[in-house]
């Protein structure tokens, strides 16, 4: 007797064999809809295999369960080699707790997008298994539910970064227009004005201009949390000279001295946020000096025990009680008045976004009367880091770039 080889005759003794299976076997595509039912499955399932659609019911027209979970189930089981389903129940019946083999398959195509699922012995399941595949059908809920709700997070966290730029930069118009018209008012006219009405005229242009100010800053803050980030190796003494040399003014008018410790080498973060973000600590430790001394700012280098490293910026300043640590790095938190100090409320923010950002993290700490210190703690850095530090040149021989920034610092 000759055995035909031919592609035909495989796919009628294939057929013929899944016909004459005696437990119930289905052929199911990838999305979990019934492509072939053998004798048995029909006989199981009955009027519920008429629930066809262009292919065929889908699994959730025979077994309890979501339409997208049961599609996961059945490839996670095709991995497994096994999965267990409950049984809708029929004609009053009770649903019965059914397990079945699952095997993957080539479909006309070639490509393994199919299932043969066939049962098992018809003894009932063990409540381990029971337990184990009502717990993997909770899971995947679970894990459904906190991706839509990310998405719904994300998408809404987007549409309020588009409107605050939107709304602040439609601000800045209107606002411009309100400080030009009280300048051109108090240039032109404030010698027939009382002298309570030169006053009053002198806060609203103080109170439109920090109004201006905070808009600036909010839109700095957003474009620090989202801004596309591009990673250099970036020589720190270099930047903390340009920082100096943008507030050569602030410095020059309080007799400040802005120390660069040796050691501070390169850094391999996004050069524009690094820089905002010195100009921001600097400058808030001018800002916040102490009425008694000039201002004295440090800025330190050193090795952690955990293997990593810590940039510090100290300062001899106003200080604070280390009670109001963490809340003056929220947005706007002030631990003095606007017409004490002024300032936005939003700079330390800003600096905690970009160390966040960078997978750092910003800490401060205070004595009253004494100073502050704030603190830039980044993880242990890579094998690929160092050596590309190490490859560098010295940093400490770079001159200092007096390049002026026509960008003002944002300090709380």
């Amino acid at each position: 007797m000759t055995i035909s080889d031919s592609p035909q005759a495989a796919r009628v003794r294939t057929d013929a064999v899944f016909a004459a299976l005696r437990r119930s076997a289905l052929i199911l595509d990838r999305d979990g809809c019934v492509l072939a039912a053998n004798p048995a499955a029909k006989r199981m399932f009955g009027a519920q295999l008429s629930q066809a659609g262009r292919h065929g019911p889908h699994l959730d027209a025979l077994f309890e369960g979501p339409r997208d979970g049961l599609a996961r189930d059945l490839r996670a089981g095709a991995s497994l080699g096994f999965m267990t389903l409950t049984h809708k129940g029929v004609s009053g019946k009770e649903p019965r707790t059914r397990r079945f083999q699952v095997s993957g398959l080539r479909g006309e195509a070639g490509q393994n997008n199919q299932f043969l699922m066939v049962e098992t012995r018809a003894e009932q399941v063990s409540g381990k298994f029971h337990a184990l595949n009502r717990q993997l059908h909770i899971a995947n809920k679970r894990v459904e539910m906190q991706r839509r709700t990310l998405d719904e997070l994300s998408s809404s966290y987007e549409e309020l970064d588009r409107f605050s730029a939107f709304a602040a930069h439609d601000l800045q118009a209107p606002l411009r227009g309100i400080s030009n018209w009280l300048r051109f008012l108090r240039e032109d006219f404030a010698d027939l004005l009382p002298p309570d009405g030169v006053e009053c005229l002198e806060m609203a242009e103080g109170s439109a201009n920090r109004l201006g100010a905070l808009i600036s800053s909010l839109l700095t803050l957003s474009r620090s949390d989202h801004a596309e980030m591009h990673r250099t190796e970036v020589s720190l003494p270099t930047l903390i000279g340009e920082v100096t040399a943008t507030l050569a003014a602030d410095i020059a008018d309080t007799g400040a001295r802005v120390i660069r410790e040796a050691g501070l080498g390169t850094l391999r973060a996004d050069r524009d946020l690094l820089l905002l973000l010195l100009q921001n600590l600097i400058g808030n430790a001018l800002r916040y000096r102490s009425p008694d001394r000039a201002p004295v700012v440090r800025i330190t280098r050193t090795p952690t025990e955990d293997g990593g490293e810590e940039i510090a910026v100290i300062d001899n300043g106003r200080g604070f009680e280390n009670g109001y640590a963490e809340q003056i790095l929220k947005p706007f938190q002030r631990l003095y008045s606007a017409s004490e100090i002024p300032g936005s409320g939003i700079g330390l923010a800003i600096c905690a976004n970009i160390c966040d950002r960078h997978g750092w993290r910003l800490s401060a700490a205070g004595v009253p009367d004494v100073g502050a210190t704030f603190r830039i703690s980044m993880p242990a850095a890579r094998q690929s880091d160092r050596e590309a530090a190490a490859r560098a040149p010295n940093a400490s021989c770079i001159p200092r770039q007096p390049r002026r920034d026509a960008s003002r610092p944002i300090r709380p």
